[in-house]
């Protein structure tokens, strides 16, 4: 009975964990490795990071050699299952995509009537001021920031998406490579 008490919860399984635990394969380290690699934005602290670990890469074959020597122990089998393990986080990725297209185009849009009605109600009610052109100009300025706001909103997270699609690609490119033997 005590044991059911103090025994701890299971932890649940998502990909992530394993990926850690099966194939030691850290997601989040090997986003950031692969940002790096692409010359994509990448925070300041994670680069220290990387290079702590001495992981910071510059070229695709310095990449493949990486992971090569990262997987060299496996053996066939579970380099097929790990294979399977990327494509499925590939088809993972693809039903985020087409639900964010879809969001992405109700919202834009939304901003673009809203913002066009509220353009359109400030301009009438600046004809009887003196000073049309500043309150113009003001309200111009605030709805082009407000849509600029609303689009980075809405893009970064297609492109940290479309990041993720390219780094099972090309994880699982490599992995097959290695299942055919292929030399690195």
């Amino acid at each position: 009975m005590f044991k059911k008490i103090f025994k701890k919860k299971k932890q649940k399984r998502t990909l992530d964990t394993i990926g850690k635990e099966e194939y030691n394969f850290d997601f989040q380290l090997e986003k950031d490795i692969y940002q790096n690699l692409c010359c994509i934005r990448i925070k300041k602290k994670v680069i220290k990071k990387l290079e702590q670990k001495n992981l910071k890469i510059y070229t695709y074959s310095e990449w493949k050699q990486y992971i090569y020597n990262k997987y060299k122990n496996y053996n066939e089998a579970q380099l097929l299952e790990f294979s399977k393990y990327l494509n499925q986080r590939i088809r993972n990725v693809k039903p985020f995509r087409e639900v964010w297209d879809l969001f992405v185009t109700v919202i834009m849009t939304f901003v673009f009537v809203e913002g066009g009605k509220a353009l359109i109600g400030k301009l009438e009610s600046f004809k009887s001021n003196d000073d049309i052109i500043i309150k113009y100009l003001i309200a111009l300025i605030f709805i082009v920031i407000t849509i600029f706001w609303v689009i980075r909103q809405v893009i970064i997270p297609k492109l940290d998406n479309d990041i993720e699609e390219h780094l099972y690609k090309d994880y699982k490119e490599i992995i097959d490579g290695m299942i055919n033997k292929e030399e690195v």
